[in-house]
């Protein structure tokens, strides 16, 4: 039954979100699919129903373009492995390219019925990488190593995209000694000592480290501008000597 919401975080520029079809709903196919995110028309009385689709938040812009399902679309990275797409856009209205910077609130198309549909609407999803189950704390859905969470939660302001990781981006301390990695996870090589920062290396003399365990001691400050996942879901923080994990070895300051 379709259902008109007032959203905190808008989608649609006028405002005007009547949903279609609810996340998780069994759609009308051979292979049971599930419904990976929400669907939103916008009202009929205005434009003929047509309206600017919006950024739900800041991020960078890895697709836009056309694929048979999706029709037109966009795809935004937001960083920490969260990733949100816009389907069935009108043709020719696509307003961003890949690559782009984009703001929260900004608008990267305009509403259509292009792809593998019935109407004209809005599809908007929301995933994370890896399997992220058990932070979400509700019903999922898993396809291809991405984790599909209900979208209304956050579109009302009751969650944030940065809940479901457990971990932000700012200042922490190690709580076990670690060693550092070029990249996010155990497949980089290990970043020594003498590539160490010069903030890195003071503090590990204060500390009374050792430099030929080329680990960061138990005790150090670090600030993390970056998180990632590895192959394995694992969070890994950046620091500006390299890659650290942090479940067990930081703490949050």
């Amino acid at each position: 039954m379709a259902e008109t919401l007032n959203l905190k975080i808008p989608l649609l520029k006028r405002g005007y979100h009547r949903m279609t079809l609810p996340f998780g709903s069994q759609k009308l196919r051979d292979d049971d699919y599930l419904h990976k995110g929400v669907d939103f028309t916008g009202n009929l009385n205005v434009s003929g129903g047509y309206d600017d689709i919006l950024a739900f938040a800041a991020g960078t812009v890895i697709t836009a373009g056309f694929e048979k399902d999706c029709g037109y679309w966009v795809r935004i990275d937001h960083g920490n492995g969260v990733i949100t797409r816009y389907m069935h856009m009108k043709k020719g209205s696509l307003k961003v390219k890949v690559g782009d910077k984009v703001k929260k609130g900004q608008v990267i198309g305009s509403m259509g019925a292009t792809g593998n549909v019935t109407g004209r609407h809005l599809h908007f999803d929301i995933s994370f990488s890896g399997d992220v189950a058990t932070k979400h704390g509700g019903f999922c859905i898993i396809n291809k190593n991405r984790t599909y969470v209900d979208p209304l939660p956050y579109l009302m302001g009751e969650k944030s995209i940065t809940d479901v990781t457990g971990y932000t981006t700012g200042n922490y301390k190690v709580i076990k000694a670690v060693n550092i990695r070029k990249g996010p996870g155990t497949k980089y090589d290990r970043v020594l000592y003498n590539s160490f920062s010069a903030n890195a290396k003071e503090q590990i003399k204060k500390l009374g480290g050792k430099p030929e365990d080329n680990d960061f001691p138990k005790g150090m400050k670090l600030s993390i501008s970056k998180l990632e996942q590895d192959d394995k879901g694992n969070w890994w923080g950046k620091c500006p000597t390299g890659w650290v994990y942090m479940k067990g070895y930081l703490e949050k300051r």
